[in-house]
């Protein structure tokens, strides 16, 4: 089983899936966390499922392009996109409580995840994220 952080239902570009929910905009804040750098080095350091070529707008101020934004990333239990840690940095966001509680339980540090563990986090973005099989 895996959990999504950060897919807002501003990012969605016309897929069906139901991860797509809750607002980016409800979780801006405007101080950072006192360990907003360690997140966003975790989000940033993530295993590679999908890599999506392109670059996608900053959906907040509309004044930045992030390359390969649309492209997910796991580290083995949780699955997100790349761009998340553009607006983690950039806004200050609230991300999930159990993500954050996940992500300083392993000290901020990205773990090595089996080959096998890597397909299974593919077979389950495509089919609950891109909603094909």
């Amino acid at each position: 089983m895996f959990h999504t952080v950060g897919f807002f239902r501003e990012l969605n570009s016309g897929h069906e899936s139901q991860v797509f929910e809750g607002s980016m905009h409800d979780l801006i804040c405007d101080e950072p966390s006192s360990d907003e750098e360690k997140l966003c080095s975790y989000v940033g350091g993530g295993h590679a499922v999908v890599d999506i070529m392109g670059a996608e707008v900053d959906i907040v101020s509309k004044d930045v392009y992030i390359g390969g934004g649309a492209s997910i990333l796991t580290d083995g239990i949780w699955v997100w996109r790349k761009d998340l840690s553009h607006y983690l940095r950039r806004y200050h966001l609230r991300l999930s409580g159990q993500f954050v509680d996940h992500v300083r339980d392993v000290s901020y540090t990205m773990p090595e995840i089996s080959r096998e563990r890597l397909v299974d986090a593919t077979n389950y973005v495509v089919k609950r994220i891109f909603g094909t099989s």
